[in-house]
C-alpha cells in the first residue's frame, strides 16, 4: 500500500438525509496487475481508501491505469497521465524478478535468460 503525503490526500463530504459524512482518502492499493511482457504493456487497478487499525477500506471509485510499451500511461478517469522513465528497463527487471520467483520455488529448473 502507498501512504499519501498530505498534499495528495483527498477529503470528500457527503450530506444525505441531513447526515454529513466525511471521508479521507490517504492510501492507494494496487489490487490487480496484468503484465504483457511481449507487448510491453501493463494494466493495473488501483483502489483509493484509508487504513484504520491495519485494515484497508476502499472509499473512492477504483481506477484503471494503462501503461503502453513506450512507458506512457493514462488513468481511466483522466487524472493521471505521463510517461514513466526507463520503462523498458523497469519491465525487464519485473520479468527477471518473476523468473527468479519461479526458479526459487524449486518446482522447475533451468536458467533465466
Amino acid at each position: 500500500m502507498i501512504r499519501l503525503n498530505d498534499n495528495f490526500k483527498t477529503v470528500s463530504t457527503d450530506v444525505f438525509n441531513g447526515a454529513t459524512t466525511t471521508k479521507t482518502t490517504d492510501t492507494l492499493r494496487i489490487s490487480y496487475v496484468e503484465l504483457g511482457f511481449e507487448s510491453g504493456s501493463v494494466t493495473a487497478f488501483i483502489q483509493k481508501g484509508t487504513v484504520v487499525d491495519g485494515v484497508f477500506t476502499e472509499n473512492m471509485p477504483k481506477i484503471r491505469v494503462d501503461i503502453a510499451s513506450d512507458g506512457s500511461f493514462r488513468s481511466n478517469d483522466g487524472n493521471w497521465s505521463g510517461t514513466l522513465p526507463n520503462w523498458a528497463a523497469t519491465l525487464g527487471a519485473i520479468a527477471s524478478s518473476l523468473d527468479g520467483i519461479m526458479l526459487g520455488a524449486g518446482l522447475v529448473t533451468g536458467t533465466a535468460e
